[in-house]
């Protein structure tokens, strides 16, 4: 918070003030997206094993689809 303070002192007063659950996911008590996982690359990891088994085509194909409904289906 201090480097924020250092760089804009309204953000920081704004933050402050504000409901930490509203921006901080340290307090943020339910699942953003309906995922809790951060990193991309463990998220699909989480979601292509089987798709891995496929020809490199298959593959290519089924992650061009992923990526087109993955934000519609998380509300995004």
């Amino acid at each position: 918070m201090e480097s924020i303070r250092g760089l804009n002192p309204d953000m920081h007063r704004y933050l402050v003030e504000a409901d930490p659950t509203k921006w901080s996911r340290a307090y943020f008590n339910g699942r953003r997206y309906a995922i809790m996982i951060t990193n991309i690359a463990e998220s699909f990891n989480n979601v292509d094993r089987k798709a891995r088994l496929m020809p490199v085509g298959f593959l290519v194909e089924w992650l061009r689809a992923l990526l087109q409904r993955w934000p519609i289906s998380n509300g995004m």
